[in-house]
């Protein structure tokens, strides 16, 4: 079965970032703050 959007190649969390900065408007810059967050809450 294939994987939707991921490769072999990247973990989900360089596809999650990569499809984020794909967002050119205010979405892309409030997930990516929410993200940011979020990792420096648990890394």
């Amino acid at each position: 079965m294939k994987k939707s959007g991921a490769s072999q190649d990247q973990s989900a969390s360089e596809v999650i970032s990569k499809r984020i900065a794909e967002l050119g408007d205010w979405r892309g810059e409030t997930l990516s703050r929410m993200r940011k967050l979020i990792k420096e809450a648990d890394p």
